[in-house]
């Protein structure tokens, strides 16, 4: 089994930065904006892995994917917020 990298053919990573957008304008403050983003990648990988029966190692295989999509969505998000001057 390989890791799955999209959700309904949308990349995971834009997912999370869409889903912490919501959150933050729903209050959560924009200091955790990265920590939830890392926290939604874990959840989407592992439950990705629980739904496809994954194999241990495999286990460790998606929640550093997760990890990286949390960090790649928050990374994404922060150089597009110095691109617009914010």
């Amino acid at each position: 089994m390989e890791a799955q990298y999209t959700i309904g053919g949308i990349p995971i990573a834009l997912v999370i930065i869409g889903l912490v957008n919501e959150a933050k304008k729903a209050g959560v403050p924009s200091q955790f904006a990265g920590l939830l983003a890392i926290l939604l990648g874990l959840v989407f990988y592992t439950v990705w892995s629980a739904l496809a029966g994954a194999e241990p190692m495999v286990w460790f295989t998606n929640i550093l994917t997760g990890i990286l999509a949390g960090l790649a969505a928050s990374g994404g998000y922060d150089n597009i917020q110095t691109l617009k001057g914010e």
